[in-house]
């Protein structure tokens, strides 16, 4: 049996027992590895990309248990942004190293020379499988990661294998314009909305067929799952992405303020204690932006007055001003959208200031350089929502036959 083949009829099998018990906790996609598909990987060299997310419903690395699994022969660890254990901040570098807790060796897919793995480290194995926690939103990086290393994989005529995971913002759909080519960078690889409404797994089938990868892939989906669901009802713990993604909360209002964070004038909460949850600045008005931004009665949000000094970050020490973000629902959130109002209010405040040297950022974030400009001139969020929705529409229809879950 065909690779492609046998990815089809895992979709099936898994599909098929996880519509007998929609009720259950969701099982992960390591777990229905081990415990159906086990004959995938026996007797094969291995590698593994993946980090501290890559546990069981456990908590249990998704490495330890391969090393550990007489089945396998697991023979070295790729590494994303932040290291293999998540220690590394934003933006670090990372180098190769060996892994104090198994003793293979680490190769690191974000050390500043391609960010693909090597056709020397992918001599060594024989299939690749990869197992991170994704965000769903497009300037996350690991995704990146993975389709880079999907990319080498089909160069280098390598199996390449996705355990699939949970998307915290799934439920909000896909969100957010493109990714316009001028801009392309490692935080828009591929043009795809902001917020993209698609598992890891579903995402690597979509960019494997539409975007000419054409990897040999598996992708082993999670038992249980449904597209609907917010963090809290998979019943899975949550073990940080990263080192300002501490929780699923941070995770869902990632795309609610990080593309404005890259300005570098406001604070997001990034060296305070609500990553990504807040947005405040000394020349805010608190009362007056929670009353503008709730009387715009988007669903399934409130902004609350908040005033605080962050110990590090933009205005460090300072006492700032501004709004704590709360989801109220996620199933009916519309994150980018959101994200763009907050942007409009901010921008016209007497004392935000267009920073020269973050624009460039701030282009790669949003995934157009027009959108600065645009903003500038006073453009409203409801305009490019507008605008977005065509875009939206076709990115749906191209992504159906790609998806996974009910």
């Amino acid at each position: 049996m065909s690779s492609v083949r046998r990815a089809v009829v895992f979709v099936v099998l898994i599909l098929a027992a996880g519509a007998a018990a929609a009720a259950a906790p969701v099982t992960p996609s390591v777990e229905v590895l081990l415990k159906k598909h086990a004959e995938l990987l026996a007797g094969r060299r291995i590698g593994l990309i993946t980090n501290q997310t890559g546990v069981d419903s456990q908590l249990r690395s998704t490495a330890d248990l391969l090393h550990a699994d007489p089945r396998f022969r697991l023979v070295a660890l790729f590494g994303p942004e932040h290291g293999i254990r998540g220690g590394a901040e934003a933006g670090e570098k990372v180098g190769d190293r060996r892994d104090p807790a198994t003793g293979l060796p680490v190769y690191s897919l974000y050390s500043g020379s391609g960010r693909g793995p090597s056709p020397e480290a992918l001599a060594e194995i024989d299939v690749l499988v990869c197992h991170i926690q994704d965000i769903g939103c497009r300037s996350y990086t690991y995704v990146w990661t993975m389709a880079l290393a999907m990319k080498a994989a089909a160069a280098a005529g390598k199996l390449f294998v996705v355990l699939d995971v949970p998307n915290p913002v799934l439920a909000a759909g896909v969100d957010g314009g493109p990714r316009e080519e001028e801009v392309k960078s490692f935080i828009g690889l591929y043009p795809v909305p902001y917020v993209y409404g698609l598992t890891a797994g579903e995402l690597a089938r979509y960019l494997n067929e539409a975007e000419g990868i054409n990897c040999e892939l598996v992708v082993i989906p999670m038992e249980n799952y449904r597209r609907d669901m917010s963090w809290a009802e998979t019943g899975l713990p949550w073990v940080p992405t990263s080192p300002n993604i501490p929780s699923p909360e941070a995770a869902v209002c990632y795309p609610l303020t990080g593309q404005l964070g890259e300005l570098g004038e406001v604070n997001i909460g990034v060296g305070w204690t609500l990553p990504f949850q807040v947005v405040g600045a000394p020349y805010l008005d608190a009362r007056a932006m929670a009353r503008e931004l709730n009387g715009r009665n988007f669903e399934g949000i409130l902004f609350r007055p908040i005033h605080y000094r962050p110990s590090c970050g933009v205005f460090a020490g300072e006492d700032i001003h501004g709004v704590q973000l709360h989801v109220t629902d996620v199933k009916r959130l519309r994150p980018v959208e959101i994200a763009y109002a907050v942007m409009e209010y901010v921008v016209r405040q007497e004392g935000f200031r267009w920073p020269e040297k973050r624009l460039d950022m701030f282009a790669k974030a949003t995934g157009s350089k027009r959108t600065q400009p645009e903003l500038a001139a006073g453009k409203k969020a409801a305009e490019f929502v507008a605008e977005w929705q065509p875009y939206l529409q076709t990115f749906r229809e191209k992504t159906a036959s790609c998806l996974i879950y009910p």
